[in-house]
């Protein structure tokens, strides 16, 4: 993920949608996880 953001912030390039969408996954992902175990 640090990766996809280092080459949004410091290149011309930008980040896929594909990418994007995969991070913004990953992330979700872990909120939950982090959530489900801190509410227990």
């Amino acid at each position: 993920m640090q990766q996809a953001r280092n080459k949004a912030d410091y290149s011309e390039k930008n980040v896929s949608r594909k990418a994007s969408r995969e991070h913004l996954s990953h992330a979700a992902e872990m909120i939950y996880a982090i959530e489900k175990e801190t509410t227990r």
